[in-house]
């Protein structure tokens, strides 16, 4: 197709601080795949009266091990950052540099079906290693919010987009359907969220799509 398609999505949404916003997250998609998957070319974020436009900047495939075995596809995912340029990307610094280079948005296609507590179960995983308490306050709030998508199917779209601003981060979690939903809490929020990719990997395959997406 020559023609970009829009995707269009505006929901009013429950902030997790219980305030009440209003996000858009517009994805732009042009000619260029994966396999059979249209890849983003730019995407517009709007968060009450500030708008910002994301740019793409890497992306990369999702790989598991089954029974340690065999490798997997899970999703593949696409990196896109407002400031694309603040990024610095070395394995040691690329994660302390996403708040420069925000918004930050992770757009995740997956490549089978999923049910969404395996999804929920991974990234607990990848926390732990990381040092990062999922047992309460904003991030197990999180947490509970993907677990209970139900499930995932093959070619949906899940995206992760992440601020920080002054002394606040916010997650703006965006469910297949379209269905946007908002967890504000410290400023390490949005760093400690995206070290599931950017920080220490969990297994050897989440460390191959780490230096596909610094790339």
């Amino acid at each position: 197709m020559k023609k970009n398609m829009t995707l269009a999505i505006t929901f009013a949404i429950t902030a997790f601080s219980l305030n009440l916003s209003a996000q858009t997250l517009t994805t732009n998609v042009g000619d260029k795949k994966y396999e059979t998957y249209a890849l983003a070319q730019s995407a517009e974020l709007k968060v009450d009266k500030d708008t910002f436009n994301l740019k793409p900047v890497s992306h990369g495939i999702r790989r598991k091990k089954l029974f340690a075995l065999i490798p997997v596809k899970v999703y593949y995912a696409e990196l896109l950052a407002a400031k694309p340029e603040a990024l610095v990307k070395t394995e040691h610094e690329i994660l302390g540099s996403l708040k420069a280079a925000g918004p930050v948005q992770l757009r995740l296609t997956m490549l089978r079906d999923l049910a969404a507590k395996k999804i929920s179960d991974s990234f607990i995983e990848a926390l732990k290693a990381n040092d990062v308490t999922v047992d309460s306050g904003e991030m197990k709030t999180v947490i509970e919010h993907i677990s209970t998508m139900t499930e995932f199917k093959q070619g949906e779209i899940f995206s992760i987009v992440g601020q920080t601003k002054d002394d606040k981060g916010s997650l703006f979690l965006q469910k297949p359907n379209g269905e946007i939903i908002t967890v504000t809490g410290s400023a390490k929020l949005v760093e400690q969220m995206f070290s599931i990719w950017f920080g220490k990997p969990v297994d050897d395959k989440l460390a191959e799509l780490k230096k596909e997406l610094i790339k």
